[in-house]
Formats: C-alpha cells, structure tokens, sequence
C-alpha cells in the first residue's frame, strides 16, 4: 500500500503572440512580433509541504528580414527569444545526495541568432543554416564526497551548421536528409571556473538523418519507408570524461491505406532498431533495443 497519492507538482505556461509579416517589395519581407509567456509552476515534497514556487513572465521578440535574390532561393537572418522553464533539482546525482533537493531554478531565458537561405531545385527544398543559441547553464555542482547541489551558473553557447534536403527524387520516392555539425561551449561559468571551455552534457557534435519513402508501383496504396539515423560522440558529465559513444540507428517500415466497412484506414508496421543497436540515448537512459510497432489510424 503506497497511501494516498498527492500532487508533486502544478505547472501552467500561457503564451500569447502578435506577429506580422510585412511585404516591402518582390525581394524584402520582414517578418515581426513578439511574444508575452508566462510560466507558474509550484512543487511539493512527500509530505505535501510547498518546497518552491514561482510566477513569471517576459516578453520575448521574434524578427527576421527575407531576401530573394530569384524567385526559387530566399536568404535571411533572424532574431529570436524564448522564455521556458528553469530545471528541477532531483534527489541524486550519480551516488551524490542533492543538498537542495526540488528547489526550480528561475525561468531561463534563450536567445538564437540564425542566417540561413533556402531554395527550391527541382522538386527538392534545399537549406543551409548558421546559428548561435545562448542559454543559461544549469548542472549539479559536486560539493564533497557526499553532496551535489544544482545550481544555474553561467552560459551554454552552441554554434552549428545545419544542411537539409526534403522533397521527391521520382513520382514514387521522398526523400529527407538532414546533417547538422555543433560547437557547444560553457562560458561565463563564475561557481565553478574548471567548466569554461568543456561541452555540455548530451551534445552531440554530429547528427545526421536520412529518411526515404517509397510508393510500391505492385501494390496500390502501400508504401515502404526505411531511416538512418547518426548521432556523434557526447559526454555524460560536466567535466567531460565521461564519453558516450556515437551510435547509427536502421529503422524499417510499411503503411497502407485502405477503406475499411467505408471508413479510412491506415495500417502501419515499423521496426526501430533493426541492428539491435546497444547504446546510450543520454547519460541517464540505455536506447530501446529492436522494436516491432503495429498501428492503425481509423478516420471515423
């Protein structure tokens, strides 16, 4: 018998946005707004004792200026920020006791600059982009041989380029390809100096996605759908010796949609991991081995 279940936590975020999209000629555009969240959020222990709470919100803009140099490619650069959600301190660090167990960090705020151009070749839509998103950094701080705290000190900056291909190579076949290559540094770190300059936890330096669909030209309405997915080394803690390696996922599927008694009907067959790949989704969480997945979508 666990007892009665109480309330660990109430969050509610609100969100309301005003943007515009201006036209200046068949070359310029601007596009424009800016957003007014708020986030509450209240916690409690076991013992149904408030341990913290917070209300806040911020106004957060939205910018970006669109060039067409010709009809089929648009460049631009962008500004943006968001306000989410600080973290939550758990109870454990690795074999630490966390001194400030469920204490929530103050809302962070985010800022991401991009410059970027896209354009339409052939049936494919093509994009390349740099950009640069800073936030606050938040870690557990080892404070002895017993004790961790979390604590929100200093900036993460990731710098990245980032390629995409999506559209069709023939009337039957899709495809969606994806590269991303990441610089993440911690900065500004006062708490804790020996931080400057490693990575955060969990950033890959390399993704990579391919994903493709085919329509069987033998079976109408069946379509045949496979991915391979690349993620790059990471380090699964702060002081980066703990290196998690790369891993490549091989994922395999089927739909087929059909009338079922007059209604329209979507089967679907996957398998996630065909390989069986062992590997670490993060530092906290081993990846799901080979899965089988059979659905149905019914359009009532």
């Amino acid at each position: 018998d666990s007892g009665k279940p109480s309330d660990a936590f109430h969050q509610r975020t609100t969100t309301v946005s005003i943007g515009d999209d201006i036209h200046i000629n068949d070359q310029w555009s601007v596009l424009a707004g800016v957003s007014n969240s708020r986030i509450i959020y209240e916690n409690w222990d076991i013992n149904g004792n408030k341990t913290s709470d917070y209300d806040e919100h911020d106004l957060t803009p939205t910018a970006s200026v669109l060039f067409k140099p010709v009809e089929s490619v648009t460049t631009y650069i962008s500004y943006m920020e968001s306000l989410e959600q600080g973290g939550v301190a758990g109870t454990t660090f690795g074999a630490l006791d966390v001194v400030n167990t469920s204490e929530v960090m103050e809302p962070l705020i985010s800022e991401q600059v991009e410059l970027g151009v896209k354009a339409n070749v052939n049936d494919m839509l093509i994009t390349a982009a740099l950009f640069e998103i800073d936030k606050p950094f938040e870690y557990y701080k080892t404070l002895n041989s017993t004790e961790a705290e979390f604590v929100q000190d200093g900036r993460q900056v990731h710098r990245g380029l980032e390629l995409t291909a999506t559209g069709n190579i023939t009337d039957r076949l899709t495809l969606i390809a994806g590269a991303t290559w990441l610089d993440a540094t911690v900065k500004n770190n006062e708490a804790s100096p020996e931080l400057e300059g490693k990575r955060p936890i969990d950033a890959a330096k390399q993704l990579a996605k391919l994903y493709a669909e085919y329509d069987t030209p033998w079976v109408d309405n069946l379509t045949l759908s496979g991915a391979v997915i690349y993620t790059g080394k990471r380090y699964g803690d702060t002081l980066n010796t703990d290196k998690l390696d790369a891993y490549t996922l091989v994922n395999m599927g089927a739909r087929y949609s059909t009338d079922l008694f007059g209604t329209p009907t979507t089967f679907r067959f996957n398998i996630n991991n065909v390989m069986d790949e062992h590997y670490w989704a993060n530092r906290l969480y081993l990846g799901e081995p080979r899965t089988f997945v059979l659905s149905a979508n019914v359009q009532f």
